[in-house]
């Protein structure tokens, strides 16, 4: 950790710390990744405890570091190796803005239809001839499309039908514009599978397997209120994420 330097006080002096903190974490060698006390860092960099509270805490959350009882905080360089983290960023826009400069969300109204045999798999209690109104979301970066999604979400539910121009940015804009209440988590299921259409979006065969995660959407109040599946593409797209043990 030789190479920290004092940070100069600033309006994001938290953010700027976590920066140095990450910048160092990554010169670091397996087997020597052990970060100093929060006294010797704050004397490093020249900054708060509380500062270094701050910046500890987003790194912790962002899964680069462990803190073991009787033995100390030690820091994981691999983890900023890793892309697309969906642990990180479950919005597809937010997370694909991490890896590139040019990422654009196309909306396609599809309207009401009659459920899908997979929703009726999702909502077992669902009645058959229920309509769902019906979208799909594609995803580019750097004009390639990189994921490919439909949604359904009960009419019943709707406080008004979208129109067939309409846009958003990601499901909690879409809940506070057409649903009864705020869309707040969605729970996924990571499936490999085909998909004849989501082949054909990217231009490859039938027969080439894909990643797909499978999406039950809640509310609030804890209601089950719509379902997607988005596909990746195969030959651009992966997805990862982060899971720590207990120690």
């Amino acid at each position: 950790m030789e190479n920290l330097m004092k940070l100069e006080r600033a309006k994001s002096l938290s953010e700027r710390t976590f920066d140095e903190l990450r910048n160092a974490i990554l010169a670091m060698r397996p087997g020597e990744n052990k970060l100093p006390s929060e006294d010797e860092l704050s004397k490093a960099l020249g900054v708060s405890r509380s500062t270094i509270r701050e910046a500890v805490k987003q790194l912790q959350m962002d899964g680069a570091i462990t803190k073991i009882q009787g033995r100390g905080t030690f820091a994981h360089p691999s983890v900023f190796q890793i892309k697309n983290r969906v642990d990180l960023h479950p919005d597809f826009y937010a997370l694909l803005s991490q890896e590139h400069e040019r990422v654009i969300m196309k909306v396609e109204p599809i309207g009401v239809n009659a459920p899908s045999s997979s929703y009726m798999r999702i909502f077992p209690d669902a009645i058959a001839d229920e309509p769902v109104y019906v979208m799909v979301w594609r995803y580019y970066a750097d004009d390639i499309l990189m994921i490919f999604g439909t949604f359904e979400f009960p009419t019943r539910l709707l406080r008004s039908i979208p129109s067939p121009d309409f846009s958003v940015q990601n499901l909690p804009e879409f809940g506070k514009m057409y649903l009864y209440d705020d869309i707040t988590y969605c729970a996924m299921q990571l499936r490999c599978g085909f998909s004849g259409i989501a082949a054909k979006q990217f231009g490859i065969s039938e027969t080439t397997p894909m990643q797909c995660w499978k999406e039950v959407i809640y509310d609030v109040g804890d209601r089950a209120v719509g379902y997607c599946r988005f596909f990746l593409n195969p030959d651009h797209m992966i997805m990862s994420l982060i899971a720590h043990f207990d120690l």
